[in-house]
């Protein structure tokens, strides 16, 4: 605030006698109050604005409480092995379900080979030797409460 015209002129006002240090320090008051009313008016405002944002948020959390299950699983995984999109290899990994068994597995369609792979495989967060231009491009997910809807092994 020192560096402000208005704010240098009232401190270089300033003299070595007290009654001069109170006048200059009132007249800095005085310059001072309308930003002061501003802020205060703002902060009201802003604070006014936040309780309606959580009362909102309360509200949706009131209503996704009520809907039901909203979990959701990750279902497929698509891949893109290749520098560019225009150049590579895509396939597939399919999460297959048994409900005999209560038993799931992980399914890999890469062309005309199918073969069950563990989920380390399709989760794993830093690619293997060799595959380092493996990403996976598009994933898939089913609302949990659905799964029962898939596909059966």
């Amino acid at each position: 605030w020192a560096e402000m015209p208005a704010a240098k002129a009232l401190l270089d006002d300033i003299d070595s006698s007290s009654q001069g240090a109170a006048e200059s320090a009132r007249l800095f008051a005085e310059h001072l109050a309308p930003t002061i009313q501003t802020l205060e008016a703002s902060q009201a405002s802003w604070e006014h604005e936040k309780q309606n944002l959580l009362q909102q948020l309360d509200q949706i959390y009131e209503d996704v409480d009520g809907a039901g299950d909203l979990g959701y699983t990750l279902h497929a995984v698509f891949v893109h092995s290749g520098s560019t999109p225009e150049f590579g290899h895509y396939w597939a990994y399919i999460r297959d379900y048994d409900w005999v068994r209560s038993e799931e597995r992980w399914i890999k369609f890469n062309d005309a080979q199918v073969s069950v792979v563990d989920a380390e495989e399709v989760l794993r967060k830093v690619p293997k030797a060799g595959e380092e231009f493996d990403n996976p491009y598009y994933l898939v997910y089913v609302r949990s409460s659905e799964l029962g809807k898939t596909v059966d092994m």
